[in-house]
C-alpha cells in the first residue's frame, strides 16, 4: 500500500522556479471536481504570491527517458490565492500545454475533491513527494498528528518517518493519504515551532474550499478569447471526415467572428483544390463538403454539422445536420470548446455511426486548440501536397485491378484505369468499360480529402460517402 501511495504522490510533479532560482519549490498537476475538465497547477502561496509572479515562473516536468518539458502558467485563465495561514496557490494551465503534458504516462493529474471527510485522522500514514533543492525527486513517509493546540485552522501537522527530512524545494508538494490514495494537502515545510524537529505542516485542501466557497469554480475559470483554429482528431471509420483543422469563421465585410447562439463558429478547412503553377490538372469542385463546429442552443453543447443548427437531431425535435456532438457539461458553456482538456468530458464526443438516426460514443475523438502559426504550417503542408500532385499522377499505375469483394460488394471488383486529372491532389481511377458496353455501375478509387485513406465509391467526393476504404 505504501508503494502504491508513493507512486500516486510523485505523479504529475514539477519544479517551480521563480525569478531564476530566487524561489524554488514543487508543484503538481491537479483536476478539481468543481471544474473537472480544466487542468491546474497547485503549489504554495509563498512561491507564487501574485499573478505577476506567475510571469516570472517556469515549471519543469521530468519524464522517464525523455527530455524535460518546461511550461508557462496562465493566471489570466484562472488563479486562486489562499489567505494566511493557508499557503496555497492554484493556477490554470492552457489547453495546448495540457495536451502536451498529459500525453505522458508520468504526468497524471491529482483528482481533488476538496471534501473535509477526506482529511486524514491522527495516526494515518501519508506520503509526500517533492524536489529537494529543485533537483532530486524524493518521497517521504509520514504520520498525521493531532494539532499542537486548538483546532486545525486548515493546517495539517504530520511527523516524518526516518532520518531524512524534506529540504528546501519540497514546499508545494502533494500530501497523499496512503489508505485512500487521495491528495488532501499541500506541503508547506518543516514546523519551526515543534520540539522534535521532525514535524511538518501542510495546508488542507478542504480548507481551500471552505475559504473560497462557491467562488472557487469562478476563480478557476475566467472567460478568455477563443482560439483562431481548432483541430479534431481520433475518429476512425464512418464520418472520420470530422477529423481536420477548423478555422474561425468571420463575417464579411466586418471581419468580426461569426456568432451563432452567441458563440463563435469554426469551419473545416481542407487542401486547396486548385491547380498549382505548372502542376497536374485538378478537377474543379472537388472541395470537401463544409463542416461547421458551433455551439448548440443548449448550454454546454458543441456540435459538428453540415450546416449551422441547434445541435440537436431531427429525432430529438431539432434542426438536424449533426455529425458529431459533445454536450451537457457546464464547463463547456464558454466560447472556447478546446478549454476542456482533461477528464470524462474530453472524451465524451458522440458521432453518427451508421444509418440509424442516432449518435454513438467515441472516446477516441479529441478537440484541441491550434495556434495561428500551427495553422499556417498546416496550410504550407497542403500547398506542398498540391505541388506534388503532378508527380503522383505521372508515376501512378495506369490501371489497377480490384478483386476479392464478395456478395453485394462484388460490384466493386473489376479493372480500373487512371483518370487524366488528380482528385484531392492524388491520382484517381475509374471502372473500365468492357468492349463497347458501359459499366453497369460507375466505380471510382480515390484519396479522401483528409489525406488519410484510399476510398472506393460510386462517385468522386471527400470520402464520406464510400463503400470501402483502406
Amino acid at each position: 500500500m505504501q508503494q502504491a501511495c508513493q507512486t500516486l504522490s510523485d505523479s504529475g510533479l514539477c519544479i517551480v522556479d521563480v525569478d531564476a532560482g530566487g524561489r524554488v519549490g514543487t508543484g503538481f498537476l491537479a483536476v478539481f471536481t468543481v471544474k473537472p475538465s480544466l487542468l491546474c497547477l497547485v503549489t504554495c502561496r509563498h512561491l507564487l504570491p501574485s499573478e505577476a509572479a506567475c510571469a516570472n515562473a517556469t515549471c519543469t516536468f521530468e519524464e522517464s527517458g525523455q527530455p524535460s518539458r518546461t511550461v508557462g502558467l496562465l493566471p489570466s485563465l484562472g488563479f486562486y490565492l489562499a489567505a494566511a495561514p493557508l499557503d496555497v496557490a492554484i493556477v490554470r494551465l492552457g489547453a495546448d500545454e495540457a495536451f502536451k503534458l498529459l500525453g505522458s504516462a508520468d504526468q497524471r493529474p491529482h483528482v481533488i475533491s476538496l471534501l473535509p471527510e477526506d482529511d486524514p485522522e491522527p495516526g494515518e500514514a501519508l506520503a509526500i513527494a517533492g524536489y529537494c533543492q529543485g533537483r532530486d525527486l524524493r518521497t517521504f513517509l509520514a504520520i498525521s498528528k493531532e494539532p499542537d493546540t486548538g483546532p486545525r485552522d486548515g493546517l495539517l501537522t504530520f511527523s516524518v518517518q526516518g532520518a531524512a527530512m524534506p529540504e528546501k524545494g519540497v514546499s508545494g508538494a502533494p500530501v497523499v493519504v496512503c489508505s485512500t490514495g487521495k491528495t488532501v494537502a499541500v506541503h508547506m515545510g518543516v514546523h519551526r515551532g515543534c520540539e522534535n524537529g521532525t514535524d511538518c505542516r501542510a495546508t488542507l485542501l478542504s480548507a481551500v474550499r471552505t475559504a473560497a466557497g462557491e467562488q472557487l469554480a469562478e476563480l478557476l475559470w475566467r472567460p478568455s478569447p477563443p482560439p483562431p483554429c481548432l483541430q479534431v482528431t481520433g475518429r476512425r471509420g464512418t464520418n472520420d471526415i470530422i477529423n481536420g483543422v477548423y478555422e474561425m469563421l468571420e463575417d464579411v465585410p466586418s471581419g468580426e467572428p461569426r456568432q451563432h447562439f452567441c458563440r463563435p463558429v469554426w469551419v473545416r478547412r481542407c487542401e486547396i483544390p486548385t491547380r498549382p503553377p505548372g502542376g497536374a490538372p485538378v478537377d474543379q469542385g472537388q472541395a470537401a463538403r463544409s463542416l461547421f463546429l458551433y455551439g448548440g442552443a443548449a448550454a454546454g453543447v458543441w456540435a459538428i454539422g453540415t450546416r449551422l443548427g441547434d445541435g440537436a437531431l431531427r429525432s430529438e425535435g431539432g434542426l438536424g445536420g449533426v455529425v458529431a456532438r459533445r454536450g451537457g457539461y457546464a464547463s463547456s458553456s464558454g466560447n472556447d470548446p478546446s478549454e476542456v482538456c482533461v477528464g470524462q468530458e474530453l472524451h465524451s464526443w458522440q458521432v453518427a455511426g451508421g444509418r440509424a438516426a442516432r449518435l454513438e460514443e467515441d472516446p477516441n475523438v479529441e478537440l484541441r486548440p491550434l495556434s495561428r502559426s500551427d495553422f499556417q504550417a498546416q496550410v504550407l503542408r497542403w500547398s506542398h501536397s498540391a505541388n506534388r500532385a503532378e508527380d503522383r499522377l505521372r508515376t501512378a499505375p495506369a490501371k489497377v485491378d480490384v478483386t476479392g469483394f464478395p456478395s453485394a460488394l462484388a460490384v466493386l471488383n473489376g479493372k480500373m484505369e487512371k483518370r487524366p486529372c488528380a482528385w484531392n491532389n492524388y491520382p484517381a481511377w475509374q471502372r473500365v468499360p468492357v468492349g463497347d458496353a458501359s459499366p453497369s455501375q460507375p466505380v471510382v478509387l480515390y484519396r479522401d480529402a483528409a489525406d488519410s485513406k484510399w476510398v472506393l465509391g460510386f462517385e468522386l467526393g471527400d470520402g464520406l460517402a464510400r463503400l470501402a476504404h483502406v
